[in-house]
């Protein structure tokens, strides 16, 4: 890692801090699958909430600025990085699991649909804004379903910072899919509230069908910077759909306004046969969503097991993988202590902004470890893989950031 040239004692001291963060090449010379412990519950970190710093700091914000550039105060921030809050979406992967290996049609779109809907009660769980990843950053997980004990490897990488982009693989071969997909971030004012937009198509590949569906994030709004409660939710219509499969979901989520909370959470939507409606899909994301005002299509309050989540132990972690690069910032987000989090904030900041300043001057430009560029809006992981999967002679594994498989070692 390069050393900022510098007078500055402080900059100084934060660029020696992080100079034990080690580039990910420099430590992925690892020739046995990476081990992974189970993550058991999180810490529940202090709110930081602080309604002052909330209205100084968007007072003196214009209506229509993009947020994108401007760092916000870590009384909003949620004690993770946007590459870990992302995975909340595949937390009931065994939806996927179950499409990947359904031979109607119909069940295989309704399935999908229930797996898209089933993230946002985990992704909305805490009302904090994720920290913004830093260029290079990575972030690996692995889910192991309790029954079947297939596994879905996850990884994730920060590939542009301006504009910031991250790049995602999720792999379950042995059941049938992968998912792939590229993100833009932006966030723009407008006065009363704040819309953040997840840009970019996302996929989710059933292999046996051959079936690739599509689908988008809605934008998500927030709201109460003045006059709370603070209010983080989603609004605008996605479609999800296939290129093989007729059946496709339609789903359209409401927000509330300035004089009502009616819409609170609330999604209404339809899955269609062609331009055919044939079920119609509402309620609230947060607590139920019905089929037709009958069947349960997904409930937040009881939903169904999920597969056993694991992460890379703290000692085997790269230095730019998400917990490490953020370890400081964490731990003064959870004991709920907002000065020294604003401080471990700008130590990470101050040293990306000095690695920025030397690649500049030696005319350097990022490129990903994990993904290669297609074009400026879609990032492809360099292992992608959708051959089929020999079960009871294969098995899953990740490796350096590498997803593969290997015969089973009897």
């Amino acid at each position: 890692m390069s050393t900022a040239t510098t007078s500055n004692p402080e900059t100084e001291r934060i660029m020696k801090k992080f100079s034990k963060y080690g580039e990910i090449n420099e430590i992925s010379q690892q020739y046995e699958p990476t081990p992974y412990k189970k993550v058991e519950a999180e810490p529940v970190a202090k709110d930081l909430w602080n309604n002052n710093i909330i209205w100084e700091f968007a007072k003196g914000l214009s209506p229509g600025v993009d947020l994108t550039r401007i760092p916000f105060p870590v009384c909003i921030t949620q004690a993770r990085s946007f590459l870990q809050n992302f995975t909340d979406y595949f937390e009931h992967w065994n939806y996927l699991s179950l499409a990947a290996n359904e031979d109607d049609p119909y069940k295989r779109a309704k399935l999908v649909a229930q797996w898209y809907l089933s993230g946002f009660a985990h992704a909305m769980k805490v009302v904090r804004k994720p920290y913004n990843p830093i260029l290079g950053e990575v972030f690996r997980c692995m889910w192991e379903d309790p029954k079947s004990k297939s596994k879905t490897h996850y990884i994730a990488e920060q590939v542009s910072h301006h504009p910031p982009i991250s790049a995602f693989y999720v792999s379950n071969r042995e059941d049938g899919w992968i998912g792939s997909g590229t993100i833009t971030f932006s966030v723009s004012f407008y006065g009363v509230s704040a819309w953040a937009y997840l840009n970019g198509v996302q996929k989710i590949k059933l292999l046996k069908y051959d079936e690739e569906y599509t689908w988008a994030f809605p934008p998500t709004k927030a709201s109460g910077f003045f006059v709370g409660p603070f209010i983080m939710e989603m609004g605008g219509v996605v479609e999800i759909r296939c290129n093989k499969n007729p059946y496709w979901a339609s789903l359209d989520f409401k927000t509330t306004s300035m004089f009502s909370s009616a819409n609170l959470y609330k999604v209404e939507g339809k899955i269609m046969n062609g331009s055919k409606q044939v079920d119609t899909i509402q309620g609230q994301y947060f607590e139920k969503i019905t089929l037709n005002n009958k069947e349960t299509f997904f409930d937040a309050k009881n939903p169904p097991e999920s597969p056993i989540r694991y992460e890379v132990p703290f000692e085997n972690l790269w230095g730019k993988e998400s917990q490490y690069v953020w370890q400081d910032l964490t731990k003064a987000v959870i004991k709920g202590d907002g000065q020294e989090a604003a401080d471990k904030k700008y130590e990470v900041e101050e040293w990306q902004r000095q690695e920025r300043i030397q690649d500049q001057k030696q005319g350097k430009t990022y490129v990903p470890k994990f993904f290669e560029k297609v074009n400026d809006t879609t990032y492809k992981y360099l292992f992608y893989n959708e051959a089929p999967f020999q079960k009871g002679e294969e098995e899953a594994y990740e490796m350096a950031g590498m997803i593969m498989s290997r015969r089973k070692q009897l």
